[in-house]
């Protein structure tokens, strides 16, 4: 049996079971791989995407401040670190996607700019105004996504399909929300069990979240909900995220996701249109590091300076050709020595 027919029949018992509300089969772990397969079926039906975004990050402490202030924000091993909140941060994102390597040519409010390339095994960040690139092993970066069709996760380690595999006491129930749209929703505890997470998921469309929310287990609080739309490319086929919308709050604060009363706002706004299919290189996706450029590889577990040998040499064949170099220099003192061994001066 073909792959799509095969789904397009595991589709059909869920639109069922909206229909019937019938909660016998499929078990609530199938259902959950269902939603998945949906979801990859619904972005592997073009080989490229590229588009723009503009992402949008508002900080309510910051705007009742006026000119910002100190956050504390928490980093990977117990580490803290203050930074200055401004009210609105805004960044311009050229994003170009193929299979599953992600490029991002980010341009900021304030000036800077910066390249984020994902691959299979490892990720690569680099930004002029430091000199500075950084490599890191697959799921390494742990800032908040920038694939908006992952703005649901708290995140870059992380994607929606591994939180579904990864979470437990799943539960599943259908309905038809205020718009006519057949909606599976999911709940489930993360992995560790210190967060509830609610999923919506439009059956109608490959299976696609329509509102992801993650729950405080202990206050039953919600932290953040992420709101999705979307702009379809191929007739009931396929659909691409044209908003998303993530509030988070204070813990403690509501449980529901409140339309004011947030603590921070980010807004991934899709700009004009998305092309898809075009031809892209792979090279594409390994990015030139200009020289006098510092290189933290963690991957390789080393920090080096990426030099310029001038007249636009590749600093790699520059390498090559002074390694060739210092091997002919010592075979001929080696050979010397051995040719001139038993005299003396």
């Amino acid at each position: 049996m073909k792959p799509d027919l095969f789904l397009c029949i595991l589709q059909s018992l869920v639109v069922q079971q909206v229909i019937s509300q019938d909660t016998g089969n499929p078990t609530p772990i199938e259902t959950v791989e269902i939603v998945i397969a949906g979801i990859e079926n619904n972005y592997s039906q073009f080989k490229t995407f590229q588009f723009q975004l503009k992402k949008t990050t508002e900080d309510s402490q910051a705007e009742h401040n006026g000119e910002g202030h100190n956050k504390e924000v928490n980093l990977p091993n117990s580490v803290r670190l203050s930074v200055i909140a401004k009210p609105i941060n805004v960044w311009n994102v050229t994003c170009l996607f193929k299979g599953k390597m992600q490029k991002y040519e980010i341009a900021g409010s304030d000036g800077k700019e910066q390249v984020v390339v994902i691959r299979d095994k490892d990720s690569l960040e680099y930004v002029p105004s430091l000199a500075t690139a950084w490599r890191r092993p697959e799921g390494g970066n742990t800032r908040v996504p920038l694939d908006v069709r992952e703005a649901c996760m708290p995140s870059m380690s992380r994607t929606l399909a591994q939180l579904l595999r990864g979470s437990r006491n799943v539960e599943t129930k259908s309905y038809i929300d205020q718009r006519g749209s057949k909606i599976l929703q999911i709940s489930m505890l993360e992995e560790k069990g210190y967060q509830k997470i609610v999923g919506e998921f439009l059956v109608d469309r490959n299976f696609l979240p329509q509102r992801i929310g993650f729950y405080d287990i202990k206050t039953a609080s919600l932290l953040f909900v992420t709101d999705y739309e979307y702009v379809e490319l191929a007739r009931d086929k396929c659909w691409f995220p044209s908003q998303a919308l993530r509030r988070t709050f204070k813990r403690g604060m509501t449980k529901e996701p409140l339309i004011k009363g947030w603590d921070q706002r980010l807004t991934w706004e899709l700009i004009g249109d998305v092309k898809v299919n075009e031809e892209r290189s792979d090279s594409e996706f390994y990015p030139e590091i200009p020289p006098n450029t510092k290189v933290r590889d963690a991957v390789d577990e080393k920090v080096y300076v990426v030099y310029d040998y001038g007249n636009g040499i590749s600093w790699k064949l520059a390498l090559l050709a002074t390694s060739v170099v210092a091997l002919a220099v010592l075979f001929f003192v080696k050979r010397y020595k051995r040719q001139n061994g038993g005299s003396k001066l």
